[in-house]
């Protein structure tokens, strides 16, 4: 379900935007202050997210649709 949401374009557009945001955000010194200073509230708890993702003690997913998840991806693949 990831990667159908990362592919999507709402989320290529907000990808986009926040792009442009933090490229006029290191060009404008006084933006440049703001954004650092709200990113050093951000970074952490983003961080520990993906580290719980990462080693699987956060899962966003039923462990059900999970099953039907993994199941569907190696159906996929065997048939490419």
């Amino acid at each position: 379900w990831v990667s159908k949401a990362v592919a999507s374009w709402p989320s290529v557009a907000v990808l986009g935007a926040l792009t442009i945001v933090e490229f006029v955000a290191k060009c404008v010194p006084c933006v440049d202050a703001v954004y650092e200073s709200s990113m050093a509230f951000v970074a952490p708890v983003l961080s520990v997210f993906g580290s719980f993702s990462a080693f699987g003690l956060f899962n966003a997913v039923p462990e059900e649709q999970s099953r039907t998840l993994h199941a569907e991806y190696n159906y996929n693949m065997t048939d490419a």
